[in-house]
C-alpha cells in the first residue's frame, strides 16, 4: 500500500474537492459541444430542415442554460449590485458571449471534421 493509498479524504488537498465537482460538468459541457458539432455538419451536409431547427433549438436552449446558470452566481455571488434585472442582463450579456465563443468553437470543430470526409 502506498502513502496515497492511505490518505483520507481530509488529508487530500483541498482542490480535490472542486476537481471532483467541475470535472463531471466539463465532461457535460464537452457533450454539448460535439452533439451540437455533429447535428451542424449533418444539417450542413444534408441540408434538412428538421435537424437545422434541431440544431438552432439545442443552442438556444444552451444559451438560456448558460444565463440560468451565470445568474445564479451572479445572484448569489455578487452582492454590491443590487437590482435583479441588473444583474440578469449581466448573466444575459455573459451567456450571448460565452454562446458566440461557443459558436465559433463549433465552426471550428466542423472546419476540422471536413478534412477527414
Amino acid at each position: 500500500m502506498t502513502n496515497f493509498d492511505r490518505l483520507t479524504k481530509q488529508e487530500l488537498p483541498p482542490y480535490y474537492d472542486i476537481i471532483e465537482k467541475i470535472t463531471p460538468k466539463w465532461f457535460d459541457f464537452l457533450e454539448w459541444l460535439v452533439v451540437l458539432s455533429a447535428m451542424r455538419f449533418i444539417f450542413e451536409k444534408t441540408g434538412n430542415s428538421l435537424l437545422k431547427g434541431l440544431y438552432y433549438l439545442s443552442f438556444l436552449f444552451l444559451l438560456l442554460y448558460i444565463q440560468c446558470f451565470t445568474y445564479r452566481i451572479y445572484a448569489s455571488g455578487i452582492t454590491y449590485i443590487k437590482s435583479k434585472i441588473i444583474k440578469f442582463i449581466l448573466s444575459l450579456v455573459f451567456a450571448l458571449l460565452l454562446t458566440i465563443i461557443i459558436s465559433f468553437a463549433i465552426i471550428n470543430i466542423i472546419n476540422g471534421m471536413k478534412a477527414f470526409v
